[in-house]
């Protein structure tokens, strides 16, 4: 605790005519101001003023320490009252400190800058006025990538506040930064392809030979300056403009190999990439620059100014006017979404900016440079003097031969494949494999600590998030020891950061409907990121993401039936060992799983909104950003650098309402099971939360919110700042967080893996509605239990009622439509107009296709799904009867090619009768379905189940099934299929025990070619399904036998 006369009398050091004095005195105070309580006094004091003057004096060089104390104050919400007597000495030093030459000075006049922006629209206006021209400046031309990346968000949040700087900020950073990174990368890809022909060539030579190539050392004396490259398209690229001709072959190789990117282009181009990624990411911002609209919205903009001004407005009322443009940007509006979407999947072709076109196109060829060694092993083409045009073509045949080598194995109708059969899939590069190249196991750790890993956003009073510095190392490896491993060892380093940033990049274009179209049907971006995935152990984790985004932003998308089912087999192999992935593995294995399964499932069984007969995710009322599983809507994800934040549908009874009266306690309960251990706030926000992703801002941070933190072990609530916020205790990955609301004593409180941490909050309005909620900061996961048939509580509190109960007496009452009111800059929640929610409906309904009804036993219904083969009317019904007996006791030892386990929830909805009784609606007597699709079309296996009669049949196609077998499966029952290769049969397992065992028609008899690869399901039904990234029911699944059986049946499927 620092003591508040200290502090004044360090500050009155200040007002000595003595620059040592003045010097120790700033350092004084810098080391103080690390102590929050300091920052009153160091605010408050009258020689605060004085600091500021001295902070860019070049006399006494204090302006690392002074920017670092006013990055330390300005990342403390609390001090903004104090802070704005100051504001416009405090924004006009810190834009000076911004145009230091010190890095170090740069980012924290920065920092703070970011900071005041999301503290207070006074701070806002500020910076707009004075910072603006600083900022576009710094983002376009520092040489620091932390600087960019922080003026990048910066701008950013002001587009945000200001919609009328958005059209500057596309043409004066977007458009020039994408012009840098397409020209930089169209000079330096055909160098990179070159590298590895000549690579490949030599090592092809070598072999030929039949001798290892001799080590030899000697320095790297000269370089190939981007002055050697050519200046405009179409020039070949040769070693100088007057020599060349004259040149030799091996000549222009040693000047390939020695070509090194010079320093200045490789930090601007990292630069420029880290800043595209944080501007493009948000599309309601900079949505124009894609659609090639930019001049159009800066004539839309002018005309608003236009028109204010002729109304005799003021200043005021234009930002108001920007206010009320920029709400859009904050929640997502489903409405628009779907709108958008329904007619891209209309169009045959989606038009692409030109320029967005080119630098999606270099993005993509640059991600691929970890598989050219490969497929420059395999090609026939020769180290050439090679035009851009040449090299583009040649980037395309790498694409091509990539689909090629991600293609599922063609069925053989005269034999069954053996289990042992291996996969004939070519050899790839595998960083992790010793096989390879000697630099594979050092390049896999030390490029992805240089290159890839980033620093989580913190949230509140520590917002300001950065990336480390990457790519400024200079290599001064030796050629000989370079080609002795293979290939440049500086290159591939230096290569692969490039590689990772144009996927990071790529994770951020693919929200844009037009981009995707473009990377799927044109750049076969499925088909390499998935050979990618199999093969590029150090990128795996980006590029799951780069699905995983493309998914989210559209999740009804149509992905080529082709690059669906090898994503779907090549993502479901690897959760078979899911220790062996990274932490983000089994949140995006899942998430591209389910995806999968919802496209070959029928179209009716998918749900574009909420249901109300379950507590989710709302998908209305969150954060933009935020990933989700659409399966379950219980698991949330946040890889943005924004602070996430999603919210339950369901809220608490308000007192004096008709639910408050119909129960006589009023204490729920609720459960975050934490798959991340990082800055988390989880807890209640009300109606009138206010939403500031940007900014920071999430649950507990304003007066309609109460969170907690166990990261930093703390509780957040904006009204009680002044109390102590010290509570709880060090949460770790897999602890379950249960957030306790007690309406009737007015107290919330948090349980930690059942044990109680005490009354967190009290004095709890209970005339207010209270909705679960959490914010996500960077790279942090969770998972909802509400207690419903899906998500059951794992440690029950005493007294208390599971969240998921209120959907029982809320079942009749209408989930109201998202609204985004216009009030000031943040965002509040409330109902929107009833015939926008019926355009929503209505686009939905254009979107889905409507399964047949069940008919009765005269005809039998179409459940194939709808991606593989069209449905049909009516079938006529199986001649063939499928052989059904029980389990015996061999059977449970037995090991599966195929094993899926899904966990069953009915959307059918209850009534109570008067004496209490449940009661069953017409919609309860439906039928369920789940079964195995094959890569054969019209081929699969199904289970349908009926509830009224409890019995179940499954059929092989449409040529065989079984008599009816008695079968009861409840709400929260967990039934899985089992297939097993060698005995050709299918097994159904209840809750962990086998109930039947179905011989399958085998193909010498007339059966079907069935090569099962993903589970379906249909039915009014919600359901969880296990792929193996869990523990199954079924213990023999969980064997390491039956996992590598698994593994390897599913890799058989594949080339």
């Amino acid at each position: 605790m620092v003591d508040s006369g200290m502090v004044k009398k360090i500050m009155r050091g200040l007002t000595l005519d003595d620059d040592d004095v003045r010097y120790w005195s700033i350092l004084c105070i810098h080391a103080v101001s690390a102590q929050v309580e300091s920052h009153a006094d160091i605010i408050g004091s009258n020689e605060f003023g004085l600091m500021l003057e001295l902070t860019t004096s070049r006399k006494i060089h204090v302006a690392i320490f002074a920017s670092d104390i006013l990055s330390l104050i300005c990342c403390i919400a609390a001090n903004g009252p104090l802070m704005e007597p100051h504001g416009n000495e405090i924004v006009t030093t810190l834009n000076n400190l911004l145009s230091y030459e010190e890095h170090d000075v740069q980012y924290n006049a920065v920092g703070a800058i970011f900071n005041l922006m999301a503290m207070r629209e006074c701070f806002a206006c500020l910076v707009r006025d004075q910072c603006s021209d600083t900022l576009v400046s710094m983002c376009v031309a520092s040489t620091h990538e932390r600087v960019q990346l922080t003026c990048a968000k910066t701008l950013v949040m002001m587009a945000i506040k200001f919609r009328s700087i958005t059209t500057r900020v596309t043409l004066q950073v977007i458009e020039p930064l994408i012009s840098t990174c397409t020209g930089i990368s169209q000079h330096v890809l055909p160098i990179i392809l070159m590298q590895s022909l000549i690579v490949s060539a030599r090592d092809k030579t070598n072999k030929g030979r039949g001798h290892r190539r001799s080590k030899r050392r000697s320095r790297l004396t000269t370089s190939l300056e981007m002055s050697r490259l050519p200046s405009s398209k179409g020039q070949a690229y040769e070693s100088d403009s007057e020599s060349s001709q004259d040149s030799s072959t091996s000549e222009r190789t040693s000047l390939f190999m020695k070509f090194e990117l010079p320093l200045s282009s490789r930090l601007q181009f990292v630069g420029a990439l880290s800043a595209l990624r944080i501007l493009l990411e948000n599309e309601d911002v900079f949505g124009n620059v894609v659609t090639g609209t930019v001049f159009e919205s800066l004539m839309a903009d002018m005309a608003k100014v236009e028109d204010a001004l002729e109304d005799d407005r003021e200043v005021t009322s234009l930002s108001k006017l920007e206010r009320e443009a920029r709400q859009s940007a904050r929640l997502r509006d489903m409405e628009s979404q779907f709108l958008a979407d329904d007619h891209g999947h209309n169009s045959s072709s989606m038009s692409l900016f030109e320029p967005i076109r080119e630098f999606s196109e270099s993005l993509v060829m640059l991600a691929i440079y970890p598989v050219l060694e490969v497929w420059s092993a395999q090609t026939t083409k020769q180290v050439t003097e090679m035009e851009e045009n040449a090299a583009k073509a040649a980037y395309y045949d790498v694409l091509k031969w990539l689909r090629t080598c991600t293609k599922v194995a063609p069925g053989r109708r005269d034999v069954v494949p053996s289990v042992q059969k291996s996969s004939n899939r070519p050899q790839t590069y595998a960083p992790s494999d010793s096989s390879g190249s000697e630099y594979s196991e050092t390049d896999e750790e030390d490029g992805d600590e240089q290159y890839i890993v980033s620093k989580k956003v913190e949230s509140a009073a520590e917002r300001l998030g950065e990336t480390r510095r990457k790519g400024e190392e200079h290599d001064s490896a030796t050629v000989e020891d370079m080609l002795a491993a293979g290939q440049p060892l500086h290159f591939a380093k230096l290569y692969s950061g490039f590689a990772s940033r144009a996927l990071m990049v790529l994770r951020s274009l693919v929200h844009y409907a037009s981009v995707r179209q473009f990377l799927i049907h044109e750049m076969s971006f499925v088909e390499a990121m998935v050979y990618m995935f199999q093969n590029c152990r150090s990128l795996s984790d980006h590029v799951l993401t780069c699905l995983g985004t493309m998914i989210c932003a559209d999740p009804s998308y149509n992905i080529p039936e082709s690059a669906l089912q090898v994503m779907a087999i090549s993502i479901w192999k690897s959760a078979q060992l899911p220790m062996l992935q990274k932490r983000s593995f089994h949140f995006y294995a899942r998430l591209i799983l389910t995806f999968a399964t919802r496209c070959i499932s029928p179209a009716s069984t998918s749900q574009s909104g909420n249901d109300s007969t379950f507590v989710e995710i709302d998908l209305h009322r969150r954060s933009k950003y935020c990933l989700l599983n659409y399966e379950t809507r219980l698991e949330a994800r946040n890889d943005s650098w924004t602070f996430e934040t999603v919210r339950g549908t369901h809220p608490t009874p308000v007192r004096g309402s008709e639910l408050w009266a119909a129960t006589l306690t009023h204490k729920y309960v609720y459960e975050v099971v934490l798959a991340t251990d990082g800055l988390m706030q989880v807890g209640w926000v009300t109606d009138e939360f206010e939403i500031d992703p940007e900014g920071g801002i999430g649950v507990g941070d304003d007066e309609s919110s109460y969170g907690y933190d166990g990261c930093r072990v703390k509780k957040w609530n904006a009204k009680d700042q002044n109390r102590r916020r010290t509570y709880g205790r060090p949460w770790v990955v897999g602890d379950t967080i249960t957030c306790a609301l007690d309406l009737d004593q007015g107290e919330m409180r948090y349980y930690q893996n059942g044990t109680d941490l005490g009354i967190a909050f009290t004095d709890i309005d209970a005339d207010r509605a209270w909705y679960p909620a959490i914010s996500l900061s960077t790279g942090q996961e969770c998972r909802f239990r509400f207690g419903g048939p899906l998500d059951r509580l794992r440690y029950p509190v005493e007294e208390y009622s599971p969240f998921a109960q209120l959907t029982c007496s809320s079942a009749s009452v209408e989930l109201p439509p998202p609204q985004v009111v216009k009030s000031g800059r943040r965002h509040t929640v409330e109902s929107e107009k009833s015939d926008d929610m019926e355009k929503l409906t209505d686009a939905m309904e254009r979107m889905s296709m409507r399964s047949p009804k069940l008919e009765d036993g005269s005809e039998e219904p179409s459940l194939k799904p709808t991606r593989v083969e069209k449905q049909q009317e009516k079938f006529a019904r199986p001649t063939t009867i499928l052989s059904n007996r029980p389990s015996e006791r061999d059977d449970y030892s037995v090991s599966p090619s195929l094993y899926f386990e899904m966990t069953i929830a009915s959307r059918c909805k209850r009534r109570l009768s008067g004496d209490g009784d449940d009661l069953l609606t017409d919609d309860q007597q439906s039928t369920i379905v789940l079964g195995l699709q094959s890569l054969d079309k019209g081929s699969h296996v199904r289970l349908e189940y009926h509830n009224v009669d409890r019995m179940a049949m499954l059929y092989q196609g449409e040529s065989a099934r079984t008599e009816p077998f008695a079968l009861e499966i409840a709400d929260g029952d967990v039934v899985g299929m089992l297939y097993v290769q060698e005995a050709h049969s299918i097994s159904i397992t209840v809750n962990g025990k086998i109930i039947a065992i179905i011989s399958l028609v085998p193909l010498h008899e007339r059966g079907d070619m069935f090569r099962p690869y993903l589970p379906y399901r249909a039915g009014d039904i919600k359901t969880h399904i296990n792929y193996g990234d869990e523990l199954f029911r079924w213990q023999r699944a969980n064997a390491i036998s039956s996992k590598e059986k698994m593994a390897n049946y599913l890799g058989q499927l594949l080339q």
